[in-house]
């Protein structure tokens, strides 16, 4: 084993077999090629640092003033961390660790075969970029200057990560996290979990798993969101707290189960697919949709939709959406929109109470008794029907209020003010 290499420019050391060494000192390039294994305690490049390895790279610290690259088909593991001015890039055909900090002056790449450990705090300038064909641990505070991409087949386990970029988490199995704090959008992606404390996000995150268990915390004025499957389908349970000082429009809400808990009171979800149940609270209104159980529930407002698609607003005291609406509180306002035969929106809105009259009216007297027999086969009782459009060919398809066509041969009785 070499002792101390020093030099005042540049180094270059090849072997067929195996480098081992101390300490390699050099003014210039550290250029360091084994046929098996390279072994050291310290590197220090004054200029670029290349390692490459047909067996394992073991080492105690790196240190380039530029920068540096190592390169492993086996394993690579570094005890004492990094410090490189430039950027990095560390690539093991197995198993990547890293122990002690670790500084990047540029951007930072870290591919391994197997699992990848990074034990220390991790600051880097630019990008960092991790993949791992088994799992990523990242167990302490992470800081990029810019965007942060973790992509592992199967976990992926972190502490906090910072950046000022956007950051993008994708596993097979699992992404749990105590903090993602990012001045960008935040993403992401699990074939099973994602669990964790709580996400931090100006504007904009993108969740999708089978079971996903956050907390939110906006600071922006407007934070979009989008929930969904791993696969893009239905995510199987979903439970977020959603704090923000704005309004929240989740563009996407597709889960078999799923509740919502905010403190704002505007609330909206462009498309949503239920395939059980939803509950939303917000910081004035409860709202909850059970397309399976019609039991009527203690909230302002009540919903089902067996086998569509659906949207909704809500504000306080004020909800809007194309659902059924099943019952809602009295002195909530509820509007539904208005479609023609095509459901296209034709601008004419109906308020809750004028749509759930019309609906028991066509329920009783049997014109749509394809609804009504779908009610009944939930165990809806009629007379808490929901608030269906219905549509008629003398109008061009428009849905029609009853109460401008049957008002002259029509006596509403007390019971149309009833809480349906």
């Amino acid at each position: 084993m070499l002792d101390l290499v020093s030099a005042g420019t540049g180094v270059n050391l090849d072997a067929a077999e195996s480098v081992r060494v101390n300490v390699i000192q050099s003014g210039g390039d550290q250029n360091v090629s084994a046929g098996v294994d390279i072994e050291f305690e310290r590197l220090a490049a004054g200029e670029q640092l290349l390692l490459s390895a047909g067996g394992n790279i073991t080492g105690g610290r790196l240190e380039s003033a530029e920068d540096a690259d190592a390169t492993a088909d086996a394993g690579i593991a570094i005890t004492d961390g990094m410090a490189v001015g430039g950027s990095a890039a560390l690539t093991a055909g197995e198993s990547l660790e890293v122990a002690g900090g670790v500084i990047v002056g540029g951007h930072m790449n870290a591919t391994a075969g197997g699992n990848l450990l990074m034990a220390e705090t991790i600051d880097v300038a630019g990008d960092l970029v991790a993949e791992a064909g088994d799992s990523i641990s990242m167990l302490n505070v992470v800081s990029s200057g810019a965007d942060v991409s973790l992509r592992a087949v199967d976990t992926i386990l972190v502490d906090v990560i910072e950046s000022v970029g956007s950051q993008s988490l994708s596993a097979g199995e699992g992404v749990a996290f105590s903090q993602l704090r990012a001045s960008g959008s935040v993403s992401a992606a699990a074939g099973n979990s994602i669990t964790g404390g709580t996400i931090f996000v100006p504007g904009e995150v993108t969740l999708a798993g089978s079971v996903i268990n956050t907390v939110i915390s906006h600071t922006g004025q407007n934070l979009t969101g989008k929930v969904t499957g791993y696969d893009g389908g239905l995510a199987g349970l979903v439970a977020l707290n959603i704090e923000s000082e704005g309004r929240v429009d989740l563009t996407q809400m597709h889960a078999e189960q799923a509740s919502v808990t905010t403190n704002t009171s505007e609330f909206a979800i462009d498309s949503g697919w239920i395939g059980t149940e939803l509950s939303v609270l917000t910081g004035t209104n409860s709202l909850y949709m059970n397309n399976r159980d019609a039991s009527v529930r203690d909230v302002d407002v009540q919903l089902f939709e067996p086998d569509a698609r659906f949207s909704l607003q809500m504000r306080d005291g004020w909800t809007w959406t194309d659902a059924y609406v099943s019952h809602y509180r009295p002195g909530h306002d509820v509007q539904s929109p208005n479609y023609n035969a095509e459901r296209e929106y034709t601008g004419i809105e109906y308020n809750g109470a004028s749509v759930a009259r019309d609906n028991d009216r066509f329920m009783q007297s049997g014109v749509d008794a394809v609804t009504r027999g779908l009610m009944q086969a939930l165990g809806m009782p009629l007379q808490r029907a929901p608030a269906v459009i219905f549509e008629t060919d003398s109008i061009g398809g428009s849905a029609v209020n009853l109460d401008d066509l049957q008002a002259a041969n029509t006596t509403e009785s007390a019971d149309d003010e009833k809480d349906v």
